[in-house]
């Protein structure tokens, strides 16, 4: 039967490496029925087809890994990239081939994975790259996790490069875009989009700020053209309550159609996902019942081997009965950001202005993570400290860690929320 024919397809390609193995599943695609693909779908895929066979100046299918250019799916997803506009559809096909050809996508981005990043950089981003596929959705296919509040990335970057790390996580993309096909040939139909969870439990605005620029250059110049339809949902979740801030920034590079697949949670998300995910696929620590391991990287901070520190995090220890204040000048309408958090045990904090006390002294523990402060003075310059309180304690030393971001952060009206289960684009309707 079908699914037959295409595993014994894909297994009877002798492969040297991965690369060539997945070069060799790409020219031989068993070009599977597109599932929920309409009527009229098809119809354009045969003329989407055809015009591009005659824009190639070919009446024959194209070779190679460029074949599966010419699968149905590929085209549906090309098609719904561009809203079933046909010849928009043909120049984005086009323009992503001759990328892809340009890029020399297989030998400078994947082989040189593959042959020359070294063992220890990708140990590196096995151990602190927390993202990766678990469980199948209800259609069959892998769902894919990021736990992007876990990650060091500008860690990771510091420690191998930009280069490395970009090749890494095309790696993955094209490792995640082969387990999603070989579930498609088991269900017997191509799905079109992965289910992805964004998990930001743990984002801190350092982390934001720090991931933001990488995010943008991917979305930008890899996903938005080149895999066409890569989500079919996208479930952001445990947003921190600065997400509007990012959002606004990050939003334009976001397509009009994935943002209308996106749903926001600050919490509460786990009804919603089981429209598409089943309870026991989901894993543990998002409060599902599967019982499989979490079998990618759990994420922290990724050892400074030397470099100058990019996180620009500080370290004070504060002993027993004593404190530490931080002293810190902010220009009229601009924003100081202020995050900390302690080793172990607890802490005192609190704010003031020209020795008046914004807030009285709280109280933190290690438990409670990173903590982030938004401050923003409205007309005069203020003269702001932060003081660190540990009097509470007669024994113990603490450690504490601690950054400022000072500049024009506020972007966004502090009147825009995040409603639960609200979409992107209700919410950016809503941004200034």
């Amino acid at each position: 039967d079908l699914l037959d024919v295409a595993l014994s397809e894909f297994m009877s390609v002798t492969m040297s490496s991965q690369v060539d193995r997945w070069r060799a599943s790409k020219a031989s695609m068993t070009d599977l029925p597109v599932d929920g693909a309409t009527v009229g779908e098809l119809e354009k895929v045969k003329l989407l087809r055809s015009a591009i066979l005659h824009s190639l100046g070919s009446s024959s299918a194209l070779e190679g890994w460029e074949a599966s250019f010419l699968l149905q799916a590929t085209l549906v997803r090309y098609l719904r990239g561009r809203n079933g506009d046909i010849k928009a559809a043909e120049v984005m096909l086009l323009d992503s081939l001759e990328w892809f050809r340009e890029q020399r996508y297989w030998e400078d981005w994947l082989r040189k994975h593959e042959v020359e990043d070294s063992p220890q950089h990708k140990a590196l981003f096995r151990k602190y790259g927390a993202e990766g596929p678990f469980g199948l959705d209800k259609l069959g296919v892998p769902v894919l996790y990021v736990r992007a509040g876990l990650q060091d990335t500008v860690g990771m970057i510091r420690e191998t490069s930009v280069e490395v790390y970009v090749r890494h996580l095309v790696w993955n993309l094209e490792d995640n875009c082969d387990k999603h096909y070989l579930a498609s040939v088991k269900v017997g139909k191509a799905v079109i989009g992965s289910v992805m969870v964004l998990d930001l439990q743990g984002m801190t605005w350092g982390q934001a700020q720090e991931n933001m620029g990488m995010l943008i250059w991917f979305l930008d110049n890899v996903l938005k053209d080149r895999f066409p339809e890569f989500i079919r949902a996208l479930y952001v979740i445990n947003v921190p309550w600065f997400f509007r801030m990012g959002w606004h920034i990050v939003s334009p590079f976001i397509p009009e159609e994935t943002k209308e697949k996106m749903l926001i949670f600050r919490s509460g998300y786990l009804p919603r996902l089981q429209e598409h995910v089943d309870l026991q696929q989901i894993p543990a620590f998002l409060g599902g019942t599967s019982r499989e391991r979490w079998p990618h990287g759990e994420g922290g901070d990724v050892p400074d081997s030397g470099g100058a520190n990019a996180n620009e995090t500080f370290i004070v220890d504060i002993l027993a009965g004593k404190s530490h204040s931080i002293d810190v000048e902010v220009a009229p309408g601009s924003t100081c950001m202020w995050e900390f958090c302690v080793e172990r045990y607890a802490i005192d904090y609190n704010i003031s202005i020209k020795d008046e006390a914004v807030q009285p002294l709280k109280r933190v523990t290690h438990a409670n993570g990173w903590l982030t402060i938004e401050l923003e003075p409205r007309d005069v310059p203020r003269h702001m400290v932060f003081l660190l309180d540990n009097r509470h304690s007669w024994f113990r030393r603490k450690r504490l860690f601690y950054r400022i971001f000072l500049g024009n952060i506020s972007v966004v009206s502090r009147s825009v929320g995040v409603k639960v289960g609200e979409t992107l684009t209700d919410l950016d309707k809503k941004v200034v």
